[in-house]
């Protein structure tokens, strides 16, 4: 993670510098992820033209963080709850009108 919140002044130069360098990190096997770019940097870089595909960014260094979080194992199945057939059903929330949703899966049984 690279965070540039105290950067306040980013020229085309400085940004391919940037790029290089989290070309470089990925070609490590590093996920490089820019955090804390000013409305007033990305301004300046938009009028330059600098290329920025490929780039992921982050508004803060929070979100940024949260995005290495890891995502929880498939059989960590809580709110999860087996049907009268022994199938694992797992309520989604609501939908667009508010009723519930569940979705089957393929899941070990949690019985003991």
């Amino acid at each position: 993670m690279i965070d540039v919140s105290g950067v306040e002044i980013m020229d085309a130069t400085d940004w391919e510098a940037l790029r290089r360098t989290m070309s470089m990190a990925r070609i490590m096997g590093a996920r490089p992820v820019i955090t804390g770019l000013r409305p007033g940097v990305v301004s300046a870089l938009v009028e330059l033209g600098v290329d920025a595909e490929d780039v992921e960014t982050a508004h803060t260094l929070d979100e940024g963080l949260e995005r290495f979080e890891p995502e929880p194992p498939l059989d960590d199945l809580s709110g999860a709850e087996d049907d009268e057939e022994g199938d694992t059903r797992l309520n989604l929330g609501g939908d667009a009108d508010g009723r519930d949703v569940e979705s089957e899966i393929d899941a070990p049984s949690h019985r003991e």
